[in-house]
Order: structure tokens, then sequence, then C-alpha cells
């Protein structure tokens, strides 16, 4: 999960998951967030590809972490 919020905006996150851990259709997804199917599969392969890249694209924020406490 830590992978997915480091390398996936928020839009490409959301379809990601609705996609990977629900099987929900495009076009259920579109409805869900406010886009078109289209527009959520393409956030879905552009969500893929930064996965695959392997790179970091954001960081979280020191101090919310400690706000959040210990993982466990």
């Amino acid at each position: 999960m830590l992978r997915i919020m480091q390398q996936l905006s928020a839009p490409e996150r959301a379809v990601y998951v609705l996609r990977e851990a629900f099987d929900l259709p495009y076009r259920e997804i579109g409805e869900i967030l406010g886009l078109s199917d289209t527009n959520a599969r393409q956030l879905r392969r552009r969500g893929t590809g930064h996965l695959n890249t392997g790179q970091e694209r954001f960081t979280a924020d020191p101090d919310k972490l400690t706000r959040l406490g210990p993982v466990r």
C-alpha cells in the first residue's frame, strides 16, 4: 500500500484500487469518481505505468506520519 501511496496520484490511486481490489467496471468507477469511463481507463493505465517504473513520485509528510502513530 505504501508503494501505491508513493507512486500514484490520488485519482490514479482511487481508480487502481477500485479496479484491482473490487474488480469494478470502468463505467462504475467513472460514476463513483465523476469521470468518464475513458478517463478512468487512462488513469489506470498511467497508474500501472508509474508502478512499473518503481520510482517514488510522492513522499509522505513526516509530521502526518507521526500523528498517525506507529505502524503495526
